[in-house]
């Protein structure tokens, strides 16, 4: 029973499970995402030697209740990073360039087989670039990096 049962050719009679295709970005998203992508490098340098892997910054329309993610395959292997195009817009750069980095220290943990998580590491290390280590949104003003000299 076990080999008929393991013999069953199922790629015949259930759909494969296709990998949801990123499409591209819209042009309208090109200059913000090339801003965001060269404001990685400069934070990768800054605050983590440019020991981080280059990984695509990406922007959604549809991102509402966060401000950002960071995914990784199953293995823990950065993907990308995801801001909130309205958290963009409606905070400015430097409060995007916050979340940013808040998203590279989750690729820092990633890259370094630590947990991902807001746990102890996260914490220490959201202190060392210098952004507040929690994941949520402060009640008043949104913190912003200060770019001054960073970014034309």
């Amino acid at each position: 029973a076990r080999r008929r049962f393991l013999g069953f050719p199922v790629d015949r009679h259930a759909p494969s499970r296709r990998r949801r295709r990123q499409n591209d970005p819209p042009p309208e998203h090109a200059a913000e995402i090339a801003q965001l992508e060269r404001l990685h490098q400069i934070l990768n340098q800054r605050h983590f030697g440019g020991t981080l892997g280059t990984i695509p910054v990406r922007l959604s329309e549809r991102m509402r209740s966060r401000l950002g993610e960071f995914r990784a395959d199953h293995d823990g292997r950065p993907l990308a990073i995801t801001l909130s195009r309205q958290h963009l817009q409606r905070d400015g750069l430097g409060a995007a360039a916050e979340t940013l980095l808040h998203e590279m220290v989750h690729q820092w943990q990633a890259e370094t087989g630590r947990p991902l998580d807001h746990g102890r590491a996260f914490r220490a290390k959201a202190r060392e670039v210098g952004i507040r280590p929690h994941a949520t949104v402060p009640a008043g003003p949104m913190a912003t990096l200060d770019l001054r000299g960073i970014i034309a």
